[in-house]
């Protein structure tokens, strides 16, 4: 969902940051994730969009309408990349139903007890939006 905080078009992430606005889907979200979102924001292609003002903007959103956590130190080894354990951690301590990616790799794990991993296409689809 990185991606949708730019705003641009009709994207499944950007309207998944639409629907957090408006408080139709709730984000958990820990010290970590926010710190590797910073980092991508870093990156030349999102650093290419990401304003100053965007990126207050977002971190708004995410100190005002998210559920922060510490991640559950107990998922660990489940993932490839531990910092994706992390996430998966973080989805589990916050009770969250689904992580929303479009990390490739992440995603073949395809669900880790009852956390479901998806795209934001997939999340879209679902119909409790």
């Amino acid at each position: 969902m990185v991606s949708g905080f730019r705003g641009i078009g009709d994207t499944p992430p950007v309207q998944l940051i639409q629907f957090w606005r408006d408080e139709r889907i709730s984000v958990v979200t820990s010290p970590h994730i926010v710190a590797k979102v910073i980092a991508i924001w870093d990156r030349p292609y999102f650093a290419a969009f990401m304003t100053a003002e965007l990126r207050r903007c977002a971190m708004v959103l995410m100190a005002s309408k998210a559920t922060w956590v510490t991640p559950d130190e107990s998922v660990s080894g489940v993932c490839d990349d531990w910092e994706d354990d992390l996430l998966l951690g973080t989805a589990v301590e916050g009770g969250a139903q689904y992580i929303v990616t479009g990390d490739r790799g992440f995603r073949r794990i395809e669900r880790y007890g009852s956390v479901k991993i998806l795209t934001a296409q997939e999340r879209l689809d679902i119909v409790d939006l």
